[in-house]
């Protein structure tokens, strides 16, 4: 706001002439005040210039975003605010994402460079066990950087799926409106009825893509239908948009502080290498940019559900078996497990009551809801670790950038998705089992929520072997000699 020519604001306009509420763009130049306001003393992202503004413009109406119609004189803005405001946040809360992600994946080298530099400077001699790896002799140091590793891992391969997912439900979107329009579809409320008498065609053309059956006339057909294409990508993009930034941020923060952690006292001085320790304050802003997590939790409660989504879940539990046939050591059968009961757990919460009569699953009830939308995010992150590494083994002898000791990248790589899905697969556990046994206090179905549960956790057969692998290679990996960054 220190330098902001222009501001897109949301109004509720008083005068009559003016219908509900809508989004506009104000200037700087505009007649009226623009008043950039007092700064916002913030502890973290010292760089982003917030202030309080204080607007008060006349604007012409051709500033309203997305447009407006005259109906008996009144301007009717074609998007409220709240619109405008959803369309955007669909968009941005998975950068915000990426953003935590990066700074667990920064926090690598700094680390690395620290344990292994600790004792230097005494007497030791080059060469040494002490000398060369400082603190990388002990395990619990190795094993809980490549804990954090993989934790940076898991949450890129979940952000840039949300990224992809959108890059593909940007041009769907336009042909949505298109058709829309052309059928005289117009309306929120229209356009839900619309939509909804479609879901059906979008939940098979989600089977019949995941099962590989792209061939048949079916297929062609639905695939040539830009509103069953757009519900059906639409139906996932609802899920990732705040699962991505729910568990990102907020676990990325949560790791973040691991990270310093390991610096020891270092960690939360200025010059700490990597500046770990500001980049776990920033983390914590981060975790409430873009609506805060309540706010995520509450839309994955309403958008898990769907049939659509559905639909995809189901796809997913079958392509991490795929995988746990051909690759067991990724952690994609104990994934799948856990999926397996998750869903259990959904469907057990939907269909059941509590000792009051109430209904387990409901907007009201956030201690049920809440919860499982923290247990889903965790296995989804997992499941898109699992798959970029599968990609990466698959395609990565094609670029010569990665084909060289390529085994050993995609041998280690794979101990990471192991260890992330361990812990994913324990923090679902816990969350369910809570859900689960709290509510079920008669015992009525506890044998399958059990056989489910321990299915989930034998599956992660072979995790200690996979930490001690990934702590040896971590005493291995190359880092520059010279610092890439300031101090």
């Amino acid at each position: 706001m220190d330098f902001a020519n222009f501001v897109c604001a949301a109004v509720d306009s008083d005068d009559e002439r003016i219908k509900g509420t809508c989004m506009i763009i104000v200037e700087e130049d505009d007649p009226g005040l623009f008043d950039r306001g007092a700064p916002t003393l913030k502890l973290v992202h010292q760089l982003s210039s917030t202030r309080d503004p204080v607007l008060n413009l006349k604007v012409p109406a051709h500033r309203i975003i997305g447009g407006y119609t005259i109906q008996d004189g009144v301007i009717v803005p074609n998007f409220n605010h709240s619109e405008v405001i959803d369309a955007v946040f669909k968009r941005t809360r998975v950068t915000v994402g990426l953003m935590t992600a990066a700074k667990l994946l920064s926090a690598i080298e700094p680390i690395i460079r620290y344990q292994r530099g600790r004792f230097r400077g005494g007497n030791l001699e080059p060469g040494s066990p002490r000398y060369e790896l400082g603190i990388q002799q002990k395990e619990d140091a190795l094993q809980r950087t490549a804990a954090i590793w993989a934790m940076g891992e898991a949450s890129a391969s979940f952000g840039f799926e949300g990224t992809r997912v959108f890059d593909e439900l940007a041009p769907l979107e336009e042909e949505k409106f298109r058709v829309c329009e052309e059928q005289g579809i117009r309306g929120g409320r229209a356009e839900f009825r619309a939509l909804k008498a479609r879901e059906k065609d979008a939940i098979e053309y989600v089977q019949l893509k995941a099962n590989g059956e792209t061939a048949g006339e079916r297929f062609a057909e639905l695939d040539g239908d830009p509103l069953v294409k757009y519900i059906a990508v639409d139906g996932l993009a609802n899920v990732l948009c705040p699962a991505v930034k729910l568990w990102c941020t907020g676990q990325g923060a949560n790791v973040m502080r691991e990270a310093v952690s390991l610096m020891g006292g270092y960690g939360i001085t200025e010059d700490c290498p990597g500046f770990l320790g500001q980049k776990w304050m920033d983390a914590q802003l981060e975790a409430t940019y873009e609506g805060p997590e309540a706010v995520q939790r509450r839309q994955l409660s309403v958008t898990l559900t769907t049939p659509v989504f559905q639909a995809w879940f189901e796809t997913w539990i079958d392509k991490m078996k795929e995988i746990a046939e051909t690759r067991p050591g990724t952690g994609a059968a104990a994934v799948a497990a856990g999926m397996e009961m998750w869903r259990h757990t959904l469907q057990y919460l939907q269909a059941n009551k509590d000792a009051n009569g109430a209904k387990l699953w409901g907007s009201a009830r956030q201690g049920v809801t809440f919860p499982m939308a923290d247990a889903f995010s965790w296995l989804a992150a997992s499941y898109q670790q699992i798959l970029d590494v599968v990609e990466l083994a698959e395609k990565g002898p094609e670029n010569p950038a990665v084909a060289e000791g390529l085994e050993g990248t995609v041998s280690f790589f794979s101990d990471l998705c192991l260890i992330q899905a361990a812990r994913a697969v324990g923090e679902a556990a816990r969350l369910c089992s809570e859900l689960f046994f709290g509510y079920d206090v008669a015992g009525r179905d506890d044998a399958e929520f059990i056989a489910l549960k321990t299915e989930a956790e034998r599956k992660l057969a072979g995790v200690g072997h996979a930490k001690d692998r990934a702590g040896r290679a971590l005493t291995q990996v190359m880092i520059p000699e010279a610092l890439d960054y300031p101090l």
